[in-house]
């Protein structure tokens, strides 16, 4: 399990360490995101809406690893960048309408604070941080090892 946050620049680097991990262990490893954008974020919870309203429409990790790739033209922006999400969201194939109506919806923005709540119940401070067989790692190093060590 991953909580992550869109915005942070350390869980842009996780990607790969956990793309290689999933490559290396295919049968040993399934992969659960959790939300968790941090308040230092401005754009973070914004980021973490529109992936969730990708998610509605079984989008979800292409809308993830596009977030992640260009997180450095839209997390600097000084205004939301609600046109950068618009755009993945068109080029990834989703219905715009619905899209639209989903990044207001409430409801989506409460699941996302609970998944974070849910983080911070379980010991999660910083991210990105990921639990390998229950056990909390804080860190790309340390989840390698962890992962190496439970596949053995």
């Amino acid at each position: 399990m991953e909580f992550s946050d869109f915005q942070c620049p350390a869980c842009r680097v996780a990607q790969g360490t956990l793309s290689k991990l999933i490559e290396t262990y295919p049968a040993k490893i399934r992969l659960v995101f959790q939300h968790f954008p941090l308040e230092g974020h401005r754009w973070s919870a914004l980021a973490h809406q529109a992936a969730e309203c990708a998610s509605e429409q079984d989008r979800f990790w292409l809308y993830h690893d596009r977030l992640y790739n260009e997180q450095s033209a839209w997390s600097i922006l000084q205004t939301p960048p609600l046109g950068n999400f618009f755009r993945y969201a068109k080029e990834e194939g989703l219905d715009l309408d619905r899209f639209s109506r989903c990044l207001v919806d409430p409801a989506i923005n409460q699941r996302i604070r609970q998944e974070r709540a849910t983080g911070a119940g379980l010991g999660v401070r910083s991210t990105p941080s990921f639990f390998v067989n229950g056990k909390l790692v804080v860190g790309t190093e340390s989840l390698r090892q962890e992962v190496e060590k439970a596949a053995r």
